[in-house]
C-alpha cells in the first residue's frame, strides 16, 4: 500500500499556463492459500498532468487551452499454482485512462483531451521444469478501445494499438555446466475488418522464431558468450504494435508501417569483474 503526490506546473511556448495536482494511491495483496496455490490482487491509480513537448515539436505543435491531466486506473487479479515440475498462472487485468492527451489525426497539431481509454485482457501461462530442460507456453488476449472504438497507433499519435491474440513458447536446455541452448517462438493471430475513423483495415498474423547458444568458456558466470539468431526463418511481417497498412484506403496511399528486420545474428560477450 502506498501513495504518491504529483504537482504539475507548466507554461508552454504559447504562453498558456497549466496547474494541476493530485494523489495517486496503490494497494497490493497476496494470499498463500496452500503450499501450491497463491492468489494476488492489486489496484493502482496514477495522475499525469500536461507536460512539455519534445524540443523538435515545440514550433509545430500547440496545446488546447482547456487541456486537463490524465487519470489512470489499473486493477488486476492473479492466481498461481505450483506442483512438482509444473507452474500454472492466470492473470486478469483492466486499465483505464480518463481524459487521454493526444494529437489526433490531421492538422494543425494540437494536443488535447481526446477521450477515455479502456484496456481489458488476460494472460494464461504454463511452465515445466525437468532436470536440465525447461519449457513454457503463454497466451495473451487484449481488447483496447478509445471512446468505445478499437485503437490504432496511426490515428492517435502512438498512444496505443490493437494487437491480435498472442501465443509465446520457449524451450531451454542446459547441455552441461558450460553450454545452454534455447528456442523462442511468438505467434500473433490476424485481425480482419478492424474499423478505424478512415476505413476498415486488416492486420495479417505472423509467427517468428528465435534461437540462442550460450557458452561459459571458463566454466564461470564471469565470462559468457551468447550467439543469438532473431527471426531465424527470415519472416517478413508488420508487427501489430507498429503502424498498420492503410494503403488500400483512397487518400492514404503510402501510410503503412515498416516491416520488422529480417534474420538478425548477434554475438554478445558479457564479462563480470
Amino acid at each position: 500500500m502506498g501513495a504518491r503526490y504529483d504537482r504539475y506546473r507548466l507554461t508552454d511556448n504559447s504562453g498558456l499556463s497549466y496547474r494541476e495536482d493530485d494523489v495517486s494511491p496503490n494497494i497490493d495483496a497476496e494470499w498463500a492459500v496452500t503450499d501450491s496455490v497463491t492468489l494476488s490482487a492489486g489496484h493502482a491509480r496514477a495522475f499525469r498532468g500536461p507536460k512539455a513537448h519534445d524540443a523538435f515539436k515545440l514550433e509545430g505543435a500547440a496545446n488546447s487551452p482547456d487541456l486537463r491531466g490524465e487519470q489512470a486506473r489499473n486493477s488486476e487479479v492473479a492466481a498461481r499454482f505450483e506442483q512438482g515440475p509444473w507452474q500454472l498462472s492466470a492473470e486478469l487485468y483492466r486499465s483505464t485512462i480518463d481524459d487521454v492527451i493526444a494529437d489526433p489525426l490531421g492538422r494543425p497539431t494540437v494536443y488535447q483531451n481526446v477521450g477515455d481509454l479502456e484496456s481489458d485482457g488476460y494472460v494464461l501461462s504454463v511452465d515445466y521444469q525437468w532436470e536440465a530442460l525447461s519449457a513454457g507456453l503463454s497466451f495473451h488476449h487484449n481488447d483496447i478501445e478509445l471512446n468505445g472504438q478499437p485503437l490504432t497507433v496511426y490515428e492517435y499519435n502512438g498512444i496505443g494499438n490493437t494487437i491480435g491474440d498472442t501465443w509465446a513458447a520457449h524451450v531451454d536446455y542446459q547441455v552441461n555446466n558450460d553450454w545452454q541452448i534455447g528456442w523462442r517462438s511468438q505467434f500473433v493471430e490476424g485481425i480482419s475488418d478492424l474499423e478505424t475513423s478512415v476505413g476498415s483495415i486488416s492486420k495479417p498474423g505472423y509467427g517468428v522464431h528465435d534461437a540462442y547458444v550460450r557458452w561459459l568458456p571458463t566454466s564461470s558466470e564471469d565470462l559468457a558468450l551468447t550467439l543469438t539468431v532473431n527471426n531465424l526463418l527470415d519472416k517478413q511481417y508488420l508487427d501489430h504494435a507498429s503502424n498498420a497498412d492503410f494503403e488500400h484506403i483512397p487518400g492514404y496511399e503510402g501510410i503503412v508501417g515498416l516491416a520488422e528486420p529480417g534474420r538478425d545474428v548477434r554475438l554478445g560477450v558479457n564479462y563480470r569483474f
